[in-house]
């Protein structure tokens, strides 16, 4: 698990919370980060990995984004601009593109101007951390939080308002 210093306490914490094991946390940046980078197999990520990754071969790399365009991405976010090559270089590198469904893969795919471009594989599949969500423990969730009785409603923001393009 690589993370940046800022939330490293927070990773520590959750993964003790929920009883993970053998998940070792490695600086976003640091020598061991782009070691492990540079000779990992698989690489599974939910944004974009540094300019200095260069996918070598037999590395097999899946995206899985992060979250739902509820904003401006890509070409469509001036604010973005700089980023988008970077962007899309990842996107392109990924042997996998994992989507919740068509509408975010559509999105994604023709923001970051690769819809004619990728050559992997995308899977309409869901994304990883929300899967919780429609698991069969549902009920069981619901009433260890209080609210077994009540339809429940998330809000889960993934952006700041003031990064939101206009």
């Amino acid at each position: 698990l690589s993370v940046t210093s800022e939330v490293k306490n927070r990773a520590e914490a959750l993964l003790k919370r929920y009883n993970v094991s053998g998940v070792k946390i490695i600086r976003q940046g640091s020598f061991k980060y782009f070691k492990i980078l540079a000779t990992v197999n698989y690489i599974f990520t939910d944004t974009s990995l540094p300019r200095a990754y260069i996918k070598k071969d037999g590395q097999v790399y899946t995206n899985t984004w992060h979250g739902t365009p509820l904003k401006k991405m890509g070409k469509y976010n001036k604010g973005e601009l700089h980023s988008m090559g970077n962007i899309q270089r990842n996107l392109l590198f990924s042997d996998y593109l994992v989507y919740p469904n068509d509408y975010m893969m559509e999105k994604m795919l023709e923001s970051y101007n690769i819809d004619s471009l990728f050559k992997g594989e995308i899977l309409c599949e869901g994304y990883p951390r929300n899967s919780v969500f429609f698991n069969d423990n549902t009920d069981e969730i619901k009433k260890k939080i209080g609210y077994a009785d009540k339809e429940l409603f998330v809000y889960m923001p993934t952006w700041k308002v003031e990064n939101v393009g206009a």
